[in-house]
């Protein structure tokens, strides 16, 4: 993702015919100096891509700002882009890819074991480091039960750890902050809903050297709860009842 989001940015505003300044996330700038030094062996003339680096808060608001920048895309976190929103120049239009709480859909002839393998690796994967990650499963009455028993016993097969090493379902969390939010809606979910599994963080051994915590999977969330309602980053799912389709699909 930190070279992709990037990539599918920058591409069609050369294609147009426009200069570039782009600004990689702090947590993986890296990536995007290796993209930008690519662009620029690849022959792209001198300042028509310009890549910064630094702190969000520092270096964002002389973009924003700024009534030379015409468009901006951002992806990012909600509060950070209401942030843009506010500050942003009134000429300069916007493009914005912010939080998501998307959801999955059980209904009864729904092929279990393919839905419940879906909604890990939807849920899971990148250790639901993803706007566009699962987060809500939807899910009917008589097949509730079984997805639910189901989807536990994926997830206590998956196997936690370094990235690196071949064979892990899931690495850490980014950052600290991340852990602490995590932590903090895994608690919020404790006194809204019921917590099947998982939501610990995980210590001892390589579990000492990362931000790690175990997949939480909670039930009889409600809709409106703040579990259902606000992007946690992690990996946390929330099963809600549904009566029917048309219900599920109001929910989603």
């Amino acid at each position: 993702f930190p070279a992709s989001i990037a990539a599918r940015k920058l591409a069609p505003a050369l294609v147009m015919g426009n200069t570039v300044v782009f600004k990689p996330s702090s947590y993986a700038p890296l990536s995007g100096i290796r993209l930008a030094e690519a662009l620029e062996k690849a022959g792209i003339p001198a300042g028509v891509v310009n890549c910064i680096t630094g702190r969000a808060g520092e270096v964002g608001p002389v973009i924003t700002n700024s009534s030379n920048i015409r468009a901006i895309s951002f992806t990012g976190s909600t509060s950070a882009g209401a942030q843009i929103h506010r500050t942003v120049h009134l000429t300069t239009r916007l493009q914005m890819e912010l939080g998501g709480k998307n959801a999955v859909i059980g209904m009864e002839e729904a092929d279990l074991d393919t839905a419940v393998d879906l909604a890990v690796k939807g849920g899971f994967s990148l250790t639901g480091q993803a706007c566009t990650g699962t987060s809500r499963i939807l899910v009917v009455p008589s097949v509730k039960a079984a997805f639910t028993d189901k989807l536990l016993a994926r997830g206590a097969q998956l196997k936690i750890g370094n990235g690196m090493k071949p064979g892990m379902d899931l690495g850490p969390l980014a950052t600290e902050k991340q852990l602490k939010t995590v932590l903090k809606y895994v608690e919020i979910g404790k006194s809204e809903a019921r917590l099947l599994c998982g939501g610990e963080r995980l210590t001892g051994g390589e579990f000492d050297k990362g931000y790690y915590v175990a997949p939480a999977v909670f039930t009889d969330v409600k809709n409106n709860m703040r579990i259902a309602q606000e992007e946690i980053f992690g990996p946390v799912l929330a099963i809600i009842e549904v009566a029917d389709f048309n219900d599920a699909l109001a929910k989603a």
